[in-house]
This record gives C-alpha cells, structure tokens and sequence, in this order.
C-alpha cells in the first residue's frame, strides 16, 4: 500500500536534502575546488527560445574508470542544494560531453534557471558547479574571474563571518495551511508548513554563506504613513561571491550569533562581460518574534565539499512503481500525493549502526505532483532503508526494502522488511 504519511510535525532537526558543494564555484562555472571536484567548467550557450547548448570540461588529472555516465540537471535557484533538480534528456554514457536543452525555461524577466552535470563512474559521483545562462568567457577573460574570485575568497575567508543561506522557495506546492482560498494570501505568518512564504517547505535546505567587507550595523529609521507606519530598520551592508544566486526575502543566519537577517536588496559590483563575480547585498535584521528563528539549522561547513549521491551506483532500477504499481508512491493520510519530498535511500547495515546522515546515502530523488519520483534510481542487489520527508511538513517516513536481481513482478509483499 502507499505511504501514509503522519500529522505534520515540527521541522526536522536536519533538512533533508544533498548537501552543498561550496559557495565558492561561480555563476560563471569558476570553479576554485578543482583538486576535489572532476569538472573543471560547465558551460552554457543559451537561447531563450530554441536549442542551448551545456557543455563541460573535466580536468585533465581526472582518471575514474569506465563508465562515464553523465545526466545534465535544470533547477530554478541557482542553489546546490535544491529539491526539485529535475533530469534533461538521457543520460550519456561515454559519450561527448555537451548535451542540448531544448524546452524554454525562461519567461517574464529573470534569469532564474540553472544547470548543472552529475557524473557517475566505477567508483563515485560527482554534481559539477552549478552554472546559470549569464554567458560564456573567453579562456583569458575565463581566468582573470578565476583571480578575482580567488581574491575575493581569500578576504573572506580571513575576515568574513560565517554564516548560513536559506534560499526562500518561490517554486513548489501552495500552501494547505494557511492561505486565502480567493486572494492566495498568507493568512498565518507563524504558519509551520510554509514559514509565511506561501510555498510549502518555506526555505531550501541551508547552504553555507560567507560574507566579507560587512560594514557596522546602523539604524534606518522612517515613517511610511501609507503601509507600515514608523518603523525602525537595523541594516548592514556586505559583499559576497556570486554563487548561489540571490533574491530579496532570501534569509541569511550570522554563524556566529544566531542573528537572522533577509536579504533587501542586490546588487551585482564585480563582472566580467556581464558575468557576476561580486554582489553586494543590504540586509535588515530580522524581528525575534519571526518564525524564521524556529527554522533549525545543522552545522554546514564551508569547507566540507559534499557530492550528492544521484541515482545511485547500481544497475536496478528502483522507482515507486519497483515491485508494484504504486507501492512506493508518497501521499497522505488521505491519499493526497505529496511533491517535493525526498527520497532518501541507505543501506540497512549503516542505518541499523546510526550512521544515518547524507554523507552516508547511497542515492536519492524528490518526488513530482503525483508523488512518483523524478527519476527512478539504480542500486545494487541487497537491503536498503528508504526515507521520505517534506521539510517542516510531515517525515521522516521510513520502509525497508530489498532489492533483488531480477526484479519482482507484481509482488511486494516479500521485497518490504520492518526498520528498528
């Protein structure tokens, strides 16, 4: 039978989703890890209406065994960490590395689509930087926004605080909460489905943010008679690398102290034939009363590069239909399919010692409107622990299940076993 889902619970201590590659690969496909990361540029030629071409270098020193499976992805935040990464195309295995999107992503005016290439070898996966439609570089131009990024990190890494990006969700399944049936409003801002954003879920999982020549706070005071009164604004301004892209109402916690502050204006200060290197934001404290300071957030490393683990390594194919129709489909209580959860899949032998944290995930996909996958996954034979979670919403939901070569047939009584 299908997932059944709990009440909606309070938010999970850690968000479920892949973690991060680190915020210091640019827009541009600048890519300052290349000893960690196979992909030494990801590059796209786009055209608003018609074919775009993404195409990707690996680095030389890059010798993994055959073979080579790369899928391009398309997301809408620019954020590594984003749920609803969506598969373009097939994959293509040893084959040339340039694959063609051709389904216009792009509508009103802002460039809000972003691409990135996950690699499978023998032996690991690798997720490239994510690159977004802003224009190729030259070689030379290329490599003087390599400089100014490396610069640009150097500074903050040295003097820049810490700190924690939640990238708000503009995309997804309305809120069941909380709004208006006629205006779409937001009629509970402590709602805890959407965190007043109208989009279930709220924010992204956390990436790590560094922020450097922040200037000292200083208060904005003003009267607006006509919307919100007097009103009393500490404000800050700083500087931060191009990647991940940033919006207004976007949320930025201080690592240091816990401080919450949204994001209110952006600015782009440092580019490179209309690449952006550089932006400086203006942000505002946010009231303690909010609900964003509910939101728990775990400790995200700015150093720790962490490659989200895809499909997986196997050769099966794993989807909610695996055994049975629907059998691993995802809905609630009543039957309502739930999009933009995560499907998170471990071995049973790392599960039951607690190592139940992403660095020990063996795959993972979200689930789309009807609450089937994205993309079915493939695994090896043996016995796997599948978690389904919607962050702040409902989750974890836990089944065992055993994959077998071949695989079942109409029958899933055998493939389930219980989970301690």
């Amino acid at each position: 039978m299908p997932i059944i889902l709990p009440q909606p619970t309070e938010p999970e201590a850690q968000p479920l989703a892949p973690a991060a590659p680190s915020q210091l690969s640019s827009r541009a496909g600048l890519n300052l890890q290349e000893q960690l990361n196979p992909f030494q540029r990801v590059q796209i030629d786009y055209l608003i209406i018609g074919s775009s071409r993404i195409s990707w270098t690996l680095e030389p020193s890059f010798h993994d065994p055959l073979p080579h499976t790369f899928q391009l992805q398309t997301g809408r935040t620019g954020n590594p960490r984003e749920d609803g990464w969506q598969n373009i195309g097939l994959p293509i295995i040893n084959g040339d590395q340039l694959a063609i999107d051709d389904t216009q992503r792009l509508w009103g005016n802002t460039q809000d689509v972003s691409y990135r290439v996950v690699l499978t070898t023998g032996t690991g996966v690798y997720t490239s930087p994510v690159a977004q439609p802003f224009g190729n570089l030259e070689p030379r131009f290329w490599a003087i926004g390599q400089e100014i990024v490396r610069k640009a990190t150097l500074q903050a890494d040295t003097i820049g605080p810490p700190g924690t990006l939640l990238k708000r969700r503009r995309y997804g399944t309305p809120c069941t909460r909380c709004l208006d049936p006629l205006t779409e409003e937001v009629t509970d801002s402590d709602c805890p489905v959407c965190w007043g954003t109208q989009i279930t879920g709220g924010y992204y999982a956390p990436v790590p943010l560094v922020m450097y020549d922040m200037d000292p706070t200083y208060d904005a005071m003003q009267r607006d008679d006509a919307m919100r009164g007097a009103s009393n604004d500490v404000v800050v301004k700083a500087k931060v690398l191009g990647t991940p892209l940033l919006s207004k109402q976007d949320v930025w916690v201080h690592g240091r102290n816990d401080l919450r502050w949204f994001i209110h204006t952006v600015k782009n200060t440092a580019h490179i034939q209309g690449v952006p290197l550089v932006t400086q934001i203006e942000l505002r404290l946010i009231n303690f009363a909010h609900i964003i300071y509910r939101w728990p957030l775990e400790s995200v490393d700015p150093e720790t590069i962490y490659t989200p683990p895809g499909p997986g390594p196997g050769m099966i194919s794993v989807d909610q239909d695996y055994g049975r129709v629907g059998w691993l489909r995802y809905v609630d209580r009543q039957g309502v399919p739930v999009a933009n959860a995560l499907v998170r899949v471990f071995q049973e032998v790392d599960w039951n010692a607690g190592n139940q944290t992403d660095e020990f995930l063996v795959a993972a996909t979200s689930t789309q409107p009807d609450g089937s996958w994205s993309y079915p996954l493939t695994l090896n034979p043996g016995r796997y622990v599948f978690v389904f979670s919607l962050t702040g919403v409902c989750g974890p939901d836990i089944r065992g299940v055993e994959v077998t070569n071949p695989s079942p047939v109409g029958s899933s009584s055998s493939l389930s076993f219980p989970v301690p």
